[in-house]
C-alpha cells in the first residue's frame, strides 16, 4: 500500500501565544498564523531529502491529489495543484508563480477581520474596523530581518514602494 500512497504530514500553525512576542500565532494575520510546515512522501515519485519553499495553501492539496490520481480537476475548485513542484528534482523556490500567498481571518478570530499578503520577504497586513477597533490598521514587516514582526514599517518612506506593490496585489 505504501508503494502507491501519498503521505502528507501537515503541522498546526503553532500556539496562539508565541513566547517571544505574545499573541501573533494561530488565528492571527501574522506569519505565525499561516506559515505551516508540511512534509510529503510518495515513494518512487517524489525525490527525497529536499526543502521546497514555494507557497501552497490548504486548498491546493485536493487538486494535487486529483492530478496525481489522473482525475480531472473541477473548474470551480479554487486550489491549484502543486504536483509539478513535488515531483521535480529541484529544491528551494521552484514555481515563479508561487512567490506570494494571501490569507484572511474572519469575524471569529482576534484581531477580527484581517487580510494578509506575503511574498518571499515582506508581509502586508490590513486589519479592518470592527466593534473593538473603529479604524483600519495597516502593517508591513520585513520577515528577513524581523521574523517576530515587531517593527511595523508601514509609515517608513523607504518601504513605500514595497507597501504599494503588496497593497495593489491584494
Amino acid at each position: 500500500l505504501l508503494e502507491n500512497t501519498i503521505v502528507v504530514y501537515i503541522g498546526d500553525n503553532g500556539s496562539t501565544k508565541q513566547p517571544a512576542v505574545g499573541f501573533n500565532g494561530k488565528g492571527t494575520p501574522y506569519d505565525g498564523g499561516s506559515h505551516v510546515p508540511m512534509a510529503l512522501m510518495w515513494k518512487g515519485n517524489v525525490p527525497p531529502n529536499r526543502i521546497i519553499n514555494d507557497f501552497v495553501k490548504g486548498a491546493d492539496i485536493a487538486p494535487t491529489f486529483l492530478k496525481a490520481a489522473g482525475v480531472a480537476i473541477p473548474k470551480d475548485m479554487t486550489g491549484k495543484s502543486f504536483l509539478d513542484i513535488i515531483v521535480s528534482k529541484k529544491s528551494g523556490w521552484i514555481d515563479p508563480l508561487r512567490d506570494w500567498v494571501m490569507h484572511g481571518n474572519e469575524w471569529h478570530t482576534d484581531p477580527k477581520t484581517a487580510r494578509t499578503i506575503r511574498d518571499k520577504r515582506y508581509e502586508y497586513i490590513v486589519k479592518y474596523p470592527n466593534s473593538d477597533r473603529p479604524e483600519l490598521v495597516e502593517e508591513l514587516y520585513d520577515l528577513q530581518t524581523d521574523m517576530w514582526e515587531q517593527n511595523n514599517l508601514i509609515d517608513d518612506p523607504k518601504f513605500a514602494a514595497i507597501r504599494d506593490r503588496l497593497k495593489a496585489r491584494m
